[in-house]
Protein backbone atom coordinates (compact mmCIF):
# COMPACT_ATOMS: atom_id res chain seq x y z
CA UNK A 1 0.00 0.00 0.00
CA UNK A 2 1.20 3.53 -0.73
CA UNK A 3 2.27 5.79 2.09
CA UNK A 4 0.44 9.07 2.63
CA UNK A 5 3.50 10.90 1.27
CA UNK A 6 3.34 8.83 -1.94
CA UNK A 7 -0.38 9.56 -2.27
CA UNK A 8 0.26 13.28 -1.93
CA UNK A 9 3.06 13.05 -4.50
CA UNK A 10 0.76 11.40 -7.04
CA UNK A 11 -2.02 13.89 -6.28
CA UNK A 12 0.44 16.71 -6.94
CA UNK A 13 1.72 15.08 -10.12
CA UNK A 14 -1.83 14.71 -11.45
CA UNK A 15 -2.73 18.25 -10.29
CA UNK A 16 -6.10 17.16 -8.99
CA UNK A 17 -8.13 18.81 -6.25
CA UNK A 18 -9.37 17.26 -3.03
CA UNK A 19 -12.89 17.54 -4.43
CA UNK A 20 -11.95 15.55 -7.57
CA UNK A 21 -10.19 12.86 -5.55
CA UNK A 22 -13.09 12.65 -3.09
CA UNK A 23 -15.55 12.12 -5.95
CA UNK A 24 -13.37 9.44 -7.58
CA UNK A 25 -12.56 7.55 -4.36
CA UNK A 26 -15.89 7.88 -2.57
CA UNK A 27 -14.05 9.06 0.56
CA UNK A 28 -15.81 12.04 2.20
CA UNK A 29 -14.03 15.32 1.53
CA UNK A 30 -13.36 16.07 5.21
CA UNK A 31 -11.94 12.58 5.80
CA UNK A 32 -9.74 12.84 2.71
CA UNK A 33 -8.31 16.20 3.77
CA UNK A 34 -7.54 14.92 7.27
CA UNK A 35 -5.82 11.76 5.97
CA UNK A 36 -3.69 13.42 3.29
CA UNK A 37 -3.03 16.39 5.57
CA UNK A 38 -1.56 14.09 8.20
CA UNK A 39 -4.14 14.95 10.85
CA UNK A 40 -5.48 11.39 11.12
CA UNK A 41 -2.66 9.42 12.71
CA UNK A 42 -3.89 5.90 11.95
CA UNK A 43 -6.46 5.93 9.12
CA UNK A 44 -8.60 2.90 8.43
CA UNK A 45 -7.17 0.47 5.89
CA UNK A 46 -10.27 0.60 3.69
CA UNK A 47 -9.99 4.42 3.51
CA UNK A 48 -6.36 4.17 2.37
CA UNK A 49 -7.26 1.45 -0.14
CA UNK A 50 -10.03 3.61 -1.61
CA UNK A 51 -7.69 6.59 -1.99
CA UNK A 52 -4.92 4.44 -3.49
CA UNK A 53 -7.28 2.75 -5.95
CA UNK A 54 -8.64 6.12 -7.06
CA UNK A 55 -5.15 7.55 -7.60
CA UNK A 56 -4.12 4.46 -9.61
CA UNK A 57 -7.21 4.75 -11.81
CA UNK A 58 -6.73 8.48 -12.32
CA UNK A 59 -3.06 8.07 -13.19
CA UNK A 60 -3.81 5.24 -15.60
CA UNK A 61 -6.59 7.24 -17.26
CA UNK A 62 -4.22 10.20 -17.62
CA UNK A 63 -1.63 7.92 -19.25
CA UNK A 64 -4.25 6.46 -21.57
CA UNK A 65 -5.33 9.94 -22.61
CA UNK A 66 -1.72 10.87 -23.36
CA UNK A 67 -1.01 7.57 -25.10
CA UNK A 68 1.79 6.72 -22.67
CA UNK A 69 0.14 3.69 -21.02
CA UNK A 70 1.30 0.59 -22.89
CA UNK A 71 0.50 -2.54 -20.85
CA UNK A 72 1.38 -4.82 -23.76
CA UNK A 73 5.02 -3.74 -23.36
CA UNK A 74 5.16 -4.57 -19.64
CA UNK A 75 5.84 -7.93 -18.05
CA UNK A 76 2.90 -9.17 -16.04
CA UNK A 77 3.71 -8.99 -12.34
CA UNK A 78 2.36 -11.22 -9.61
CA UNK A 79 2.35 -10.13 -6.00
CA UNK A 80 2.82 -12.51 -3.11
CA UNK A 81 1.91 -11.76 0.48
CA UNK A 82 4.45 -9.45 2.08
CA UNK A 83 4.72 -6.98 -0.77
CA UNK A 84 7.23 -8.73 -3.05
CA UNK A 85 6.48 -8.54 -6.78
CA UNK A 86 7.30 -11.30 -9.23
CA UNK A 87 7.23 -11.68 -13.00
CA UNK A 88 6.76 -14.94 -14.94
CA UNK A 89 10.24 -16.39 -15.48
CA UNK A 90 11.58 -17.16 -18.94
CA UNK A 91 14.99 -17.75 -20.51
CA UNK A 92 16.25 -15.82 -23.51
CA UNK A 93 17.48 -19.00 -25.18
CA UNK A 94 17.97 -22.71 -24.62
CA UNK A 95 21.69 -22.02 -24.10
CA UNK A 96 20.90 -19.55 -21.31
CA UNK A 97 18.60 -22.12 -19.73
CA UNK A 98 21.25 -24.83 -19.90
CA UNK A 99 23.92 -22.55 -18.42
CA UNK A 100 21.63 -21.49 -15.60
CA UNK A 101 20.62 -25.07 -14.81
CA UNK A 102 24.26 -26.13 -14.77
CA UNK A 103 25.11 -23.36 -12.33
CA UNK A 104 22.07 -23.40 -10.05
CA UNK A 105 20.28 -26.66 -10.75
CA UNK A 106 16.49 -26.81 -10.72
CA UNK A 107 16.07 -25.41 -7.22
CA UNK A 108 12.65 -23.71 -7.24
CA UNK A 109 13.75 -21.34 -4.47
CA UNK A 110 16.57 -20.00 -6.66
CA UNK A 111 14.20 -19.61 -9.57
CA UNK A 112 11.73 -17.70 -7.39
CA UNK A 113 14.54 -15.42 -6.24
CA UNK A 114 15.54 -14.75 -9.85
CA UNK A 115 11.97 -13.80 -10.65
CA UNK A 116 11.75 -11.21 -7.89
CA UNK A 117 11.62 -7.59 -8.97
CA UNK A 118 11.39 -4.39 -6.96
CA UNK A 119 8.40 -2.21 -6.23
CA UNK A 120 8.22 0.75 -8.65
CA UNK A 121 9.83 3.88 -7.22
CA UNK A 122 6.58 5.85 -7.38
CA UNK A 123 4.91 3.25 -5.15
CA UNK A 124 2.23 2.41 -7.73
CA UNK A 125 2.06 -1.20 -8.95
CA UNK A 126 1.19 -1.60 -12.61
CA UNK A 127 -2.55 -1.91 -13.13
CA UNK A 128 -3.54 -5.06 -15.02
CA UNK A 129 -6.80 -6.17 -16.55
CA UNK A 130 -8.81 -9.36 -16.72
CA UNK A 131 -7.70 -9.75 -20.34
CA UNK A 132 -4.03 -9.55 -19.36
CA UNK A 133 -4.56 -12.10 -16.57
CA UNK A 134 -5.78 -14.53 -19.21
CA UNK A 135 -2.31 -14.39 -20.80
CA UNK A 136 -0.87 -16.37 -17.87
CA UNK A 137 -0.48 -20.17 -18.24
CA UNK A 138 -3.67 -22.12 -17.50
CA UNK A 139 -1.99 -23.97 -14.61
CA UNK A 140 -1.01 -20.72 -12.84
CA UNK A 141 -3.69 -19.79 -10.29
CA UNK A 142 -4.00 -16.09 -9.59
CA UNK A 143 -6.54 -13.56 -8.41
CA UNK A 144 -6.84 -10.03 -9.74
CA UNK A 145 -7.91 -7.37 -7.24
CA UNK A 146 -8.00 -3.72 -8.27
CA UNK A 147 -5.48 -4.35 -11.04
CA UNK A 148 -2.98 -6.31 -8.91
CA UNK A 149 -2.32 -10.01 -9.56
CA UNK A 150 -2.01 -12.23 -6.48
CA UNK A 151 -0.30 -15.60 -6.68
CA UNK A 152 -2.36 -18.41 -5.12
CA UNK A 153 -0.39 -21.16 -3.41
CA UNK A 154 -1.68 -24.71 -3.28
CA UNK A 155 -4.02 -25.14 -0.28
CA UNK A 156 -3.36 -27.52 2.60
CA UNK A 157 -5.36 -30.72 3.00
CA UNK A 158 -7.20 -29.41 6.08
CA UNK A 159 -8.01 -26.21 4.15
CA UNK A 160 -9.65 -28.35 1.47
CA UNK A 161 -11.49 -30.53 3.97
CA UNK A 162 -13.00 -27.49 5.70
CA UNK A 163 -14.03 -25.91 2.39
CA UNK A 164 -15.55 -29.14 1.11
CA UNK A 165 -17.43 -29.76 4.34
CA UNK A 166 -19.09 -26.34 4.36
CA UNK A 167 -19.80 -26.56 0.62
CA UNK A 168 -21.58 -29.91 1.04
CA UNK A 169 -23.68 -28.64 3.95
CA UNK A 170 -24.67 -25.57 1.93
CA UNK A 171 -25.52 -27.66 -1.13
CA UNK A 172 -27.64 -30.05 0.94
CA UNK A 173 -29.55 -27.18 2.56
CA UNK A 174 -30.18 -25.41 -0.76
CA UNK A 175 -31.64 -28.61 -2.22
CA UNK A 176 -33.64 -29.46 0.92
CA UNK A 177 -35.36 -26.08 1.09
CA UNK A 178 -35.74 -25.55 -2.65
CA UNK A 179 -33.75 -22.32 -2.56
CA UNK A 180 -33.10 -20.66 -5.93
CA UNK A 181 -29.37 -20.56 -5.23
CA UNK A 182 -26.28 -22.45 -6.37
CA UNK A 183 -23.17 -23.33 -4.34
CA UNK A 184 -19.71 -23.29 -5.92
CA UNK A 185 -16.10 -24.00 -4.91
CA UNK A 186 -12.70 -22.74 -6.07
CA UNK A 187 -11.19 -22.66 -8.56
CA UNK A 188 -13.94 -20.72 -10.33
CA UNK A 189 -13.58 -17.11 -11.45
CA UNK A 190 -15.90 -14.42 -10.09
CA UNK A 191 -15.84 -10.99 -11.77
CA UNK A 192 -17.27 -9.58 -8.60
CA UNK A 193 -17.89 -5.96 -9.57
CA UNK A 194 -18.00 -6.58 -13.31
CA UNK A 195 -15.09 -4.25 -14.08
CA UNK A 196 -11.91 -5.05 -15.97
CA UNK A 197 -9.61 -4.99 -12.93
CA UNK A 198 -10.91 -7.63 -10.51
CA UNK A 199 -11.39 -11.40 -10.81
CA UNK A 200 -11.39 -13.50 -7.63
CA UNK A 201 -11.71 -17.21 -6.77
CA UNK A 202 -13.41 -17.52 -3.37
CA UNK A 203 -13.00 -20.85 -1.58
CA UNK A 204 -16.79 -21.35 -1.31
CA UNK A 205 -19.61 -19.12 -2.48
CA UNK A 206 -23.34 -19.11 -3.13
CA UNK A 207 -25.06 -17.32 -6.01
CA UNK A 208 -28.78 -16.58 -5.71
CA UNK A 209 -29.18 -14.63 -8.96
CA UNK A 210 -29.04 -17.09 -11.86
CA UNK A 211 -28.48 -14.28 -14.37
CA UNK A 212 -24.96 -13.94 -12.91
CA UNK A 213 -23.98 -17.50 -13.88
CA UNK A 214 -22.23 -17.91 -17.24
CA UNK A 215 -20.48 -21.01 -18.69
CA UNK A 216 -17.05 -19.55 -17.92
CA UNK A 217 -17.46 -17.63 -14.67
CA UNK A 218 -19.79 -15.71 -12.36
CA UNK A 219 -20.57 -12.08 -13.12
CA UNK A 220 -21.33 -9.96 -10.07
CA UNK A 221 -21.25 -10.43 -6.29
CA UNK A 222 -22.31 -13.78 -4.79
CA UNK A 223 -24.76 -13.61 -1.91
CA UNK A 224 -22.43 -15.63 0.34
CA UNK A 225 -18.64 -16.03 0.33
CA UNK A 226 -16.37 -18.10 2.56
CA UNK A 227 -12.58 -17.93 2.71
CA UNK A 228 -10.34 -20.27 4.72
CA UNK A 229 -7.24 -18.40 5.92
CA UNK A 230 -3.74 -19.61 5.17
CA UNK A 231 -0.43 -17.87 5.97
CA UNK A 232 -0.13 -16.52 2.42
CA UNK A 233 -3.71 -15.18 2.21
CA UNK A 234 -4.31 -13.88 5.74
CA UNK A 235 -3.92 -10.17 4.98
CA UNK A 236 -5.64 -10.39 1.61
CA UNK A 237 -8.69 -12.24 2.97
CA UNK A 238 -9.08 -10.16 6.14
CA UNK A 239 -8.47 -6.70 4.68
CA UNK A 240 -8.34 -6.49 0.88
CA UNK A 241 -11.15 -8.94 0.16
CA UNK A 242 -13.28 -7.75 3.05
CA UNK A 243 -13.31 -4.25 1.60
CA UNK A 244 -13.79 -5.48 -1.97
CA UNK A 245 -16.62 -7.87 -1.12
CA UNK A 246 -18.42 -5.21 0.89
CA UNK A 247 -18.07 -2.62 -1.88
CA UNK A 248 -19.30 -5.11 -4.50
CA UNK A 249 -22.48 -5.98 -2.59
CA UNK A 250 -21.82 -9.39 -1.00
CA UNK A 251 -24.44 -10.06 1.69
CA UNK A 252 -22.54 -12.45 3.96
CA UNK A 253 -18.82 -13.17 4.36
CA UNK A 254 -17.30 -15.96 6.46
CA UNK A 255 -13.60 -16.02 7.34
CA UNK A 256 -12.46 -19.33 8.80
CA UNK A 257 -9.21 -19.12 10.75
CA UNK A 258 -7.78 -22.62 11.41
CA UNK A 259 -5.00 -21.18 13.60
CA UNK A 260 -7.35 -19.43 16.03
CA UNK A 261 -10.16 -22.01 15.57
CA UNK A 262 -12.49 -19.10 14.76
CA UNK A 263 -15.21 -18.48 12.21
CA UNK A 264 -15.89 -14.76 11.79
CA UNK A 265 -19.21 -13.95 10.10
CA UNK A 266 -19.75 -10.50 8.58
CA UNK A 267 -23.37 -9.51 8.01
CA UNK A 268 -23.29 -7.07 5.09
CA UNK A 269 -26.95 -7.25 4.13
CA UNK A 270 -28.01 -3.86 5.44
CA UNK A 271 -24.82 -1.92 6.01
CA UNK A 272 -21.65 -1.70 3.99
CA UNK A 273 -18.37 -0.58 5.50
CA UNK A 274 -18.36 3.15 6.14
CA UNK A 275 -15.13 5.11 5.96
CA UNK A 276 -14.52 7.59 8.74
CA UNK A 277 -11.80 9.81 10.15
CA UNK A 278 -11.52 8.26 13.61
CA UNK A 279 -8.09 7.18 14.82
CA UNK A 280 -8.68 3.47 14.33
CA UNK A 281 -6.16 0.68 13.94
CA UNK A 282 -5.76 -0.38 10.34
CA UNK A 283 -6.09 -4.01 11.46
CA UNK A 284 -9.45 -3.40 13.15
CA UNK A 285 -11.49 -4.12 10.04
CA UNK A 286 -14.41 -5.56 12.00
CA UNK A 287 -15.62 -2.11 13.02
CA UNK A 288 -18.48 -0.91 10.85
CA UNK A 289 -20.06 -4.32 10.29
CA UNK A 290 -22.36 -6.55 12.28
CA UNK A 291 -19.93 -9.32 13.23
CA UNK A 292 -20.36 -12.66 14.98
CA UNK A 293 -17.46 -14.86 16.08
CA UNK A 294 -17.96 -18.62 16.32
CA UNK A 295 -15.79 -21.63 17.08
CA UNK A 296 -15.43 -25.13 15.66
CA UNK A 297 -17.78 -26.49 18.32
CA UNK A 298 -20.64 -24.19 17.26
CA UNK A 299 -23.67 -24.44 15.00
CA UNK A 300 -23.57 -21.41 12.70
CA UNK A 301 -26.67 -20.01 10.99
CA UNK A 302 -26.36 -19.00 7.34
CA UNK A 303 -27.87 -15.53 7.24
CA UNK A 304 -28.83 -15.43 3.56
CA UNK A 305 -30.98 -18.54 4.11
CA UNK A 306 -33.01 -16.72 6.77
CA UNK A 307 -31.50 -19.23 9.22
CA UNK A 308 -32.95 -22.26 7.42
CA UNK A 309 -29.38 -23.47 6.91
CA UNK A 310 -27.23 -24.07 9.99
CA UNK A 311 -23.68 -25.40 9.67
CA UNK A 312 -22.59 -27.65 12.54
CA UNK A 313 -18.78 -27.33 12.66
CA UNK A 314 -18.26 -30.03 15.33
CA UNK A 315 -18.15 -33.00 12.87
CA UNK A 316 -15.38 -31.51 10.73
CA UNK A 317 -13.38 -30.58 13.85
CA UNK A 318 -13.67 -34.17 15.12
CA UNK A 319 -12.53 -35.53 11.76
CA UNK A 320 -9.55 -33.16 11.60
CA UNK A 321 -8.59 -33.98 15.21
CA UNK A 322 -8.73 -37.68 14.40
CA UNK A 323 -6.67 -37.33 11.23
CA UNK A 324 -4.02 -34.82 12.32
CA UNK A 325 -4.20 -34.59 16.11
CA UNK A 326 -5.52 -31.58 17.97
CA UNK A 327 -2.82 -29.15 16.74
CA UNK A 328 -3.80 -29.17 13.06
CA UNK A 329 -3.60 -25.75 11.40
CA UNK A 330 -1.32 -24.26 14.04
CA UNK A 331 2.32 -23.18 13.53
CA UNK A 332 4.88 -25.87 14.30
CA UNK A 333 6.27 -23.72 17.13
CA UNK A 334 2.87 -23.98 18.88
CA UNK A 335 2.69 -27.76 18.64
Amino acid sequence: MMTVDQMNAIKGELRITYQELSKESGVPLGTLQKVLGGFTKDPRASTLHSIEDALCRMKRNRELARGTFTPEKRDIQVVRDGGNYYAPFSYGSETEKADDTAQNGDDERLRTYRQRITMPEDGIPHIYTVEEREQLPDDRRTELINGILYDMASPTTYHQMISQYVYMRLYECIVKHGMLCHAFMAPLDVQIDRDAYTMVQPDVFVVCDESQITPGNVQGPPAFILEVLSPSTRRKDQIDKLAKYSEAGVSEYWIIDPTKREIVVYDMRDKAYEDGCDDTSTEDMREGYEVSVYHFTDRIPVLISENRCVIDMAPIKSELDRLYGENWGRPASDN
